[in-house]
């Protein structure tokens, strides 16, 4: 996706290097777009949101000037594609579920662990502290 956002703004000569689309649209270090292309990774959401608003603001202006404008509309088109992607990659990062055990879960291994080194009253110690500390069902 970044590539054709990127051909796009070199054939419409408004970019003219991989370093100047790093800092300017992208906003980020000079290397950025070109370490995506190496690493294979997928930009960041904060870059994504703004080369998506830059694209956006660009377009506008193009378009106040020109309402027939051909470079608006396809940079309305880009801007639409970025949105598209940060749209479904959030989506897709739905936090895990935490496992959640128990007070007494907790107390009853603390008291296991202890048993197992050989001292049975120094169990129940622990499993009373653990169930202060973590709080008691």
């Amino acid at each position: 996706m970044l590539n054709q956002i990127y051909n796009v703004l070199v054939s419409e000569r408004i970019c003219s290097s991989q370093v100047e689309f790093s800092r300017v649209w992208l906003g980020s270090s000079s290397r950025y777009y070109s370490n995506v292309r190496a690493t294979g990774r997928q930009p960041s959401i904060q870059v994504l949101t703004s080369l998506a608003l830059r694209l956006e603001r660009l377009a506008a202006t193009l378009a106040e000037r020109n309402p027939r404008s051909a470079t608006a509309n396809r940079l309305r088109r880009c801007a639409d594609t970025v949105w598209g992607n940060i749209d479904q990659r959030s989506l897709c990062r739905t936090p895990r579920r935490r496992t959640v055990r128990s007070a007494s879960v907790l107390a009853q291994i603390a008291a296991l662990a202890i048993k197992r080194a050989g001292c049975a009253s120094g169990a129940l110690r622990v499993r009373r502290q653990c169930q202060r500390h973590i709080g008691a069902e």
